[in-house]
């Protein structure tokens, strides 16, 4: 059930506000009937009651159901506004955690590229690997001092 607010709102707005009280009892054609008056002003008439077989329980309810429906609408309108709010976190913290995803995946892509990078060099240097400590043993910048034997080129791990 859709409830139409707006709607509920113009008729409170147009009906007689509140509080109300009990006023006069009166006589009819259709027997006694109750006048709800304004409570600030006696002589403002908000409702007549007319009530069957002595419903007082009516009288009450019809006597509260301005302040009630004033109460049940500030209760409504607050409710919405706290789904809004919620509705509204919801979306910014999806919205953050898309964000950091994101970021995440382009940190990987550029860890990726990085790790590719590495590893073509480091193929490239295995490759040239006996090349190079040849020159640099044969420049004297690296010898026996540092334990390094001409020939001596092979990467920890790989058989002598």
């Amino acid at each position: 059930m859709s409830l139409d607010l707006d709607a509920i709102k113009a008729r409170l707005a147009a009906a007689c506000p509140g509080p109300w009280k009990p006023g006069k009892l009166r006589r009819s054609v259709d027997g006694d009937c109750l006048m709800l008056v304004r409570e600030d002003n006696p002589y403002v008439i908000a409702a007549t009651i007319i009530p069957q077989y002595g419903d007082n329980d009516t009288a009450t309810m019809l006597l509260h159901s301005r302040a009630d429906m004033d109460a049940l609408v500030a209760e409504v309108d607050r409710l919405r506004a706290l789904v809004v709010s919620i509705v509204e976190n919801v979306v910014e913290a999806r919205t953050e955690d898309e964000n950091r995803r994101l970021q995440l995946l382009d940190d990987a892509g550029g860890l990726e590229n990085e790790i590719r990078r590495l590893c073509e060099e480091n193929d490239l240097l295995r490759g040239e690997r006996p090349a190079v400590v040849a020159y640099l043993v044969k420049c004297g910048l690296i010898g026996a001092a540092e334990g390094v034997r001409e020939g001596d080129h092979r990467l920890e791990g790989e058989e002598r």
